[in-house]
């Protein structure tokens, strides 16, 4: 399993936004600060606030801005809402009837390897992310 780029795109996105939360953040000004190609990113954008994750604006004061709160959204959130449900293999997906499941003898481990990745990428939100970053570069929250 491997992240894609539009899932790290928006990741970089949406912790840039959560840095000032209440801000309305153009698509432009995002591509330059996470060094993202920008007609890509504008599709990242809509799609993460088509997932509520995000809010959009038109016109001229327009933008985006993030929509779910910060203390709840996670980086499990912002990647399934871009690449869709995570899976380390298609036994592991929602209705995928696995006609091995019974005997394969790696069907529990691949459940509990995906159990343990969706573990770490919920135990912290993006606030909680921000505000260790903060103190890493030795900003006050």
């Amino acid at each position: 399993m491997r992240i894609t780029n539009a899932a790290e795109y928006a990741i970089r996105a949406v912790l840039k936004m959560a840095m000032e939360p209440d801000r309305v953040y153009t698509a432009t000004e995002l591509f330059v600060d996470i060094e993202a190609p920008q007609k890509f990113l504008s599709k990242i954008l809509q799609k993460l606030a088509q997932k509520k994750i995000l809010s959009s604006t038109r016109g001229i004061k327009g933008g985006f801005k993030i929509k779910k709160p910060i203390d709840t959204l996670t980086l499990f959130d912002i990647i399934e809402a871009i690449d869709g449900p995570m899976a380390l293999n298609k036994c592991l997906l929602d209705g995928f009837d696995c006609s091995r499941e019974k005997y394969c003898p790696v069907h529990l481990i691949w459940e509990e390897a995906q159990l343990q990745l969706k573990k770490i990428l919920t135990q912290k939100s993006i606030k909680d992310i921000v505000n260790e970053y903060r103190k890493m570069v030795g900003k006050n929250t």
